[in-house]
């Protein structure tokens, strides 16, 4: 990004590209919960969208990209860690927060097991829930980095092979003209020689003669 100077003010340049935001999925069968949630994070700068329970959370991710997906485990339906396995399954980027009124260390395992980011005792505070979703989306933009690393290294590592059987077709097709060279040396130097023995035989048999 480039930006100048002019009476006091900082114009930056149609080249910088704003950043688009986070997007989080929230899912509670509460809808207060759902609401300042998302009041909460919307204020915080995040793109929200909010599911009343696991299946229309489904529908959404299914046609929506999210980067953390924050679900009450209790739930009707589908539980909290039903619908974690299913976004496991569907995506291993997407970041987990699991929220709970009950906490136990079966579910908290579970969530571990499950690969949740997170594990929330409700209520959940406004510190707790920021700071959860700040360190999911930070290790989801870290996730995306490796695997853009991943994919440029592939790319190079195929290109690198590229060129090494390009640079080797044209030594090979190098070496064949070499050796046609060479080859057609070997016999202008033979038929030289042949024409010089032939001549000097000539020269050998007209002496004779005379």
């Amino acid at each position: 990004m480039s930006c100048s100077k002019r009476a006091g003010i900082t114009e930056v340049h149609a080249s910088a590209r704003p950043v688009p935001p986070s997007r989080v999925l929230i899912v509670d069968d509460e809808p207060s919960i759902r609401a300042t949630m998302g009041e909460l994070l919307s204020k915080a700068g995040y793109a929200v969208e909010t599911a009343a329970d696991a299946s229309t959370a489904l529908d959404l991710l299914k046609t929506k990209p999210f980067d953390v997906v924050v679900s009450d485990i209790v739930m009707p339906g589908l539980s909290g860690t039903d619908l974690m396995k299913t976004v496991r399954e569907m995506s291993g980027s997407i970041q987990i927060i699991l929220m709970t009124g009950d906490p136990t260390a079966e579910t908290a395992a579970e969530a571990v097991r499950g690969g949740a980011v997170d594990y929330l005792p409700k209520p959940v505070s406004k510190q707790e829930i920021l700071r959860a979703i700040g360190a999911a989306v930070r290790i989801r933009k870290l996730d995306e980095e490796r695997l853009r690393l991943a994919r440029e290294n592939r790319d190079h590592v195929a290109n690198l092979e590229r060129m090494v059987l390009h640079r080797t077709a044209e030594l090979q097709a190098a070496n064949r003209r070499l050796q046609q060279a060479l080859d057609d040396i070997r016999q202008a130097q033979q038929q030289a020689i042949q024409q010089e023995r032939l001549l000097a035989l000539g020269q050998m048999a007209s002496g004779i003669a005379h």
